[in-house]
């Protein structure tokens, strides 16, 4: 169905504080190169459906392509919130200095 990302032996994965605010990171900017590329071709989707729903007469028809519709603007909404989250993981992960032993 989809290819691996890097069909190379997989590097050991990071343990230690360092490493994964680096992979998180990482991820971020990944996902941003994603979502880019995906946003304008689900957003060009859902204008076509859009267009072809105004032909339809009320019923199952307009109904079927209705969900489609709301789906489609609640995967760009999902998108929007996995990309800041992401952000928002890795701004915690970098602000946050793991020897910093001070207590409140």
């Amino acid at each position: 169905m989809s290819e691996a990302l890097d069909s190379s032996e997989p590097s050991p994965k990071p343990q230690d504080y360092s490493g994964l605010r680096d992979e998180i990171q990482s991820l971020a900017i990944d996902y941003e190169t994603v979502a880019a590329k995906l946003w304008p071709r689900i957003q060009d989707n859902k204008s076509r459906w859009e267009l072809h729903s105004v032909g339809l007469n009320d019923g199952y028809s307009k109904m079927i392509v209705d969900d489609i519709i709301i789906a489609l603007n609640e995967a760009l909404k999902s998108i929007s919130v996995a990309g800041n989250k992401l952000l928002e993981a890795s701004a915690t992960a970098d602000s946050h200095n793991p020897d910093d032993t001070a207590t409140s």
